[in-house]
């Protein structure tokens, strides 16, 4: 059994506590909160994340911590002989995820990155179609997502140098999606709200041109008052498919191919589906416990990193950034 200490227990902590509780595989041992006004039977509180990577008796540390704080816990814990989850994005910038790319190679550990969307039954479905030519050879995809802006302890979302805004923080799972979906990106524009000093809203339209020719659409908002909501639609030579959160049938294929003359047909998310965040750790367990390779690689987590930032240097430049 893997006993498990999770650094930070705001909003994703509490989302990695609940998953723990529904695998057998593991112990949660211990937790790192600053305020510690929190009480769980049998469970150590720390309130320096040091601490439980330290904590001999601990094997796997899970990370739920803010961006910036990302690399250096990462690389303690590898170093520490520790197995590693930390939630996206890998780092804040570009040679801190290098620098944790080099840790996991030199140290040989297992470290995953929260990369949920691949976990949820939607996009698996997505990639499932597009991979077996179900939608044909596709063109354009367009993925959304949005909501109000979200409220971090000291506000942190707000502090863009810690956060990077919508883009880095939220629609890096599109670009995640994206990219295992269609392949590498080769060049990147964008428009958006980040530099412009904007008190509590974020905004963000991105363009993607893969190498494969397909173009991917990625628009991002922390200007709803609605709530949390996400979509996409992928247009293929065969039909398109729709997923829409807030609809009452939130995914549907419309598969018009001519030769068969086929009427769309609505498929309706299942409420008994397993939460992804819960299937996403089970996956990451499994990995550690049978020395398996996850969904989502470091080398992936990376790329999603850098698609992320070369998004805000296309905003703060007003200009096509490439990949090549």
């Amino acid at each position: 059994m893997l006993k498990v200490g999770i650094i930070g227990y705001g909003t994703m902590g509490r989302v990695h506590y609940n998953a723990y509780m529904c695998i057998p595989e593991t112990s949660l041992t211990a937790i790192c909160e600053e305020s510690q006004d929190i009480s769980i039977p049998n469970v150590k509180l720390y309130k320096n994340p040091y601490e439980i990577i330290k904590d001999p008796d601990i094997q796997l540390v899970d990370i739920c911590y803010p961006t910036p704080y990302h690399k250096n816990l990462s690389i303690s814990a590898l170093k520490e002989g520790k197995y590693v989850i930390c939630e996206k994005p890998l780092a804040r910038t570009l040679k801190e995820g290098e620098e944790i790319i080099e840790t996991v190679e030199k140290t040989k550990g297992k470290f995953f990155v929260g990369h949920v969307l691949r976990f949820f039954p939607q996009y698996e479905i997505a990639y499932s179609m597009i991979k077996n030519g179900n939608l044909g050879k596709v063109g354009i995809a367009n993925f959304r997502r949005g909501g109000p802006f979200p409220l971090g302890r000291r506000d942190w979302y707000a502090n863009f140098e810690m956060s990077g805004g919508v883009v880095l923080d939220m629609i890096i799972h599109d670009f995640d999606f994206a990219r295992w979906a269609f392949g590498d990106v080769e060049r990147i524009y964008a428009k958006g709200l980040a530099y412009r000093g904007y008190n509590h809203l974020d905004y963000a339209l991105v363009i993607l041109r893969h190498e494969s020719g397909v173009i991917s659409h990625v628009e991002g908002s922390w200007a709803h008052a609605e709530p949390f909501f996400m979509a996409y639609e992928i247009a293929g030579e065969k039909g398109i498919l729709e997923f829409d959160s807030r609809k009452s049938v939130p995914l549907r294929i419309n598969a018009k191919i001519m030769e068969e003359r086929k009427e769309g047909v609505a498929y309706p998310e299942s409420p008994l589906r397993e939460d992804p965040y819960t299937k996403e750790i089970k996956h990451f367990v499994d990995c550690i416990l049978n020395n398996k390779e996850p969904v989502v690689s470091v080398y992936d987590a990376y790329k999603a990193l850098e698609i992320s930032l070369k998004a805000l240097e296309s905003i703060e430049k007003g200009k096509v950034i490439s990949l090549r």
